[in-house]
């Protein structure tokens, strides 16, 4: 009941956002789970105040929530309000100090935040990224922030855990599904479709290519050039 309510608070919200003279009911919704109410106080508390979700918050990561849900709490405050962007780096800030970056627990929560562009900054993508090491999970928390400030080692990283997990690797790109472009060029999922092709075709016993990889049609993929493909 608590995510349904959330989910039309933030309904709500962007409407109010998008829709010009819709009024938001969003701060009418009554949630007793203190995590989602927590988020829907992000949602209608004051410009430049968050005196009620700052609350909130900090009373979260002091009473014991896993500091990662707090992570993903700011996170989600980030995106829907980066107005609220001092009191949520302060916020953020809480979080690190909070944490032992050097335990599993810390690090899934570091790795939350780095998923934000507003609050990245604040942690070490790259150290983190490092440190995850086979943790696939985390790595694709990280993969996008560190493709984008440390190319070099996402893309080695790629390659190693391509070398051993063709699942994992694909989760990997699918994170930095908005980075790639940018870094490999327009044309990037050809590219990618392309050298796939060519990785698969070579260790295939018979030398041929599959025409479908875990439903996906590599030599659609292939094709693919930007601008104007459809």
């Amino acid at each position: 009941m608590a995510i349904t309510q959330a989910a039309g608070a933030f309904h709500e919200f962007r409407a109010s956002r998008m829709l010009p003279g819709h009024s938001s009911r969003a701060a009418e919704a009554r949630i007793t789970n203190p995590l989602y109410a927590a988020a829907v106080e992000a949602l209608t508390t004051g410009a430049g105040t968050g005196s009620a979700f700052e609350q909130r918050a900090r009373q979260l990561l002091d009473g014991g929530t896993p500091p990662s849900a707090v992570s993903g709490l700011l996170v989600f405050a980030a995106d829907a309000r980066p107005d609220l962007q001092s009191k949520l780096r302060e916020l953020a800030d809480h979080v690190i100090a909070s944490v032992d970056s050097d335990t599993l627990r810390g690090q899934e929560a570091l790795a939350v935040l780095a998923t934000s562009p507003l609050l990245s900054p604040l942690v070490n993508s790259t150290l983190l990224f490092r440190r995850a090491n086979c943790r696939t999970g985390d790595m694709a928390r990280l993969f996008a922030a560190v493709l984008a400030s440390e190319p070099a080692v996402a893309l080695s990283t790629f390659y190693e855990v391509l070398s051993h997990s063709w699942r994992d690797a694909m989760t990997l790109l699918e994170q930095a599904a908005s980075e790639l472009p940018d870094l490999v060029g327009a044309d990037a999922m050809a590219t990618i479709g392309s050298a796939i092709a060519r990785g698969l075709e070579a260790t295939s016993p018979d030398a041929t290519l599959p025409t479908v990889v875990d439903g996906i049609w590599l030599t659609e993929l292939a094709a693919i050039t930007a601008p104007g493909h459809s």
